[in-house]
């Protein structure tokens, strides 16, 4: 995907959906709200980026969401017809998959403040598709395991951490994800 093949259009939000290939993340987000949600996080999810606008491939004459999904992921009563998003000419089902994984750890990391923050940085690295080299490189922390890179990025010891993951066992045999 070349970055000079992107241009900010105006879209109708019903023509917007999420891109196959970043669906998998999407619904990481998805279950992260829906688990801060259940455990009252300190720092909402809900307050998008400023500025951030969705991302879209036009597929057909409609447009795929692949990265900045917030404003569409927490629709409100006030949410405009006509949303402002970044339409890029070209990019693979690969491209759309670390793009949309990229998105979630960082916004991730911009924003979860929840007495679970490390086990659900950790199960989100395992899950996103990306390489190690390439969360390495997104971070800027280099770690032996993608857990260590958690550890180091959310500051928690190991003792801590495990109890983390201990809770959020907990809250997964409750019926809430991740």
């Amino acid at each position: 995907m070349d970055s000079n093949d992107q241009q900010v259009i105006k879209a109708k939000v019903e023509q917007i959906v999420i891109h196959p290939f970043a669906q998998p993340a999407y619904e990481c987000d998805l279950d992260l709200r829906r688990q801060c949600i259940q455990h009252s996080a300190a720092l909402s999810l809900s307050s998008p980026f400023p500025f951030e606008y969705p991302k879209v491939v036009n597929i057909d004459g409609g447009f795929q969401v692949i990265s900045g999904w917030s404003q569409l992921l927490y629709p409100s009563t006030d949410m405009p017809e006509v949303l402002q998003v970044v339409c890029i000419s070209h990019a693979n089902d690969d491209e759309v998959s670390d793009i949309a994984w990229q998105y979630l750890i960082a916004r991730l990391l911009n924003q979860i403040d929840h007495a679970t923050f490390c086990a659900q940085l950790s199960q989100v690295l395992e899950r996103s598709s990306l390489s190690h080299t390439d969360i390495e490189a997104l971070t800027g922390v280099s770690a032996r395991t993608l857990f260590a890179i958690a550890r180091k990025l959310s500051q928690t010891s190991l003792s801590t951490s495990k109890r983390q993951i201990s809770r959020l066992e907990q809250s997964t045999d409750e019926g809430v994800w991740l």
